[in-house]
């Protein structure tokens, strides 16, 4: 793995679309990793993993969640996840992994976002955030 970051602590009323994870665990080359804007530069040529987990809670009677991959600005993957409903109201809580693999040569820039549309209003608490990346030549 050449590349770890996470956001455990809750960040209430999150209003995307960046994600950003505040604390990163492990980065193989100084500078992969720009905090501010949530980009991550490839350090070489190669094929190269992303994964990313995210978890949120929210009330509301449907929601639906969507995750994004940028590669130098242009979207390359993408979720549309699955409506999430509650007839009671009640917190639901919303999870989503998703894989990208692509060849990257060095200086790429990967950056992720995720929003959710929700028919309620309000904004979304955001439990936690692990953005994984690997080399895989």
């Amino acid at each position: 793995m050449i590349f770890y970051a996470e956001q455990q602590s809750q960040i209430s009323n999150w209003s995307g679309p960046a994600l950003i994870p505040s604390s990163v665990k492990h980065e193989s080359q100084t500078g992969m990793w720009n905090p501010s804007n949530g980009e991550f530069t490839a350090p070489r040529a190669g094929v190269f993993q992303l994964l990313m987990h995210v978890a949120f809670q929210k009330a509301g009677a449907s929601r639906q969640s969507y995750f994004e991959v940028f590669k130098n600005a242009t979207k390359v993957s993408y979720y549309n996840g699955s409506s999430v409903v509650s007839p009671t109201n009640e917190n639901v809580s919303i999870t989503c992994t998703l894989v990208w693999v692509g060849l990257l040569q060095a200086g790429d820039k990967i950056k992720t976002t995720a929003w959710i549309q929700d028919q309620s209003g309000g904004a979304p608490m955001l439990d936690s955030i692990h953005l994984a990346i690997q080399s895989l030549t």
